[in-house]
């Protein structure tokens, strides 16, 4: 499988600068597998090679640069791996 590079644009809150800000990363893979949260409040994004951490607490979305969007916000714990692989995650609505 050819791996692509993809550009995670993710934006939060920062208290500490009393302002919104932005990151961006690169994530090589084919596909993203999993989209993890955990007890430490950090966000996964993980394949079989890699995975990219980012803090979860006032994340307001994380975006897939390329092809379109998905947003995370507060209180949505269940996440689920999109199935069109040229997504980077998708979330459940449930």
């Amino acid at each position: 499988m050819k791996e692509d590079t993809v550009v995670v644009k993710i934006e939060f809150y920062d208290h500490g600068l009393g302002r919104e800000q932005v990151i961006y990363g690169e994530v090589k893979a084919s596909k993203i597998d999993r989209f993890e949260t955990n007890e430490d409040s950090w966000i996964t994004l993980s394949d079989s090679y890699r995975s990219l951490s980012v803090p979860k607490i006032d994340v307001v979305c994380i975006s897939e640069f390329k092809d379109g969007e998905v947003k995370y916000r507060k209180g949505e714990e269940k996440a689920i791996a999109s199935k069109n692989s040229k997504d980077l995650v998708g979330i459940s609505s449930s």
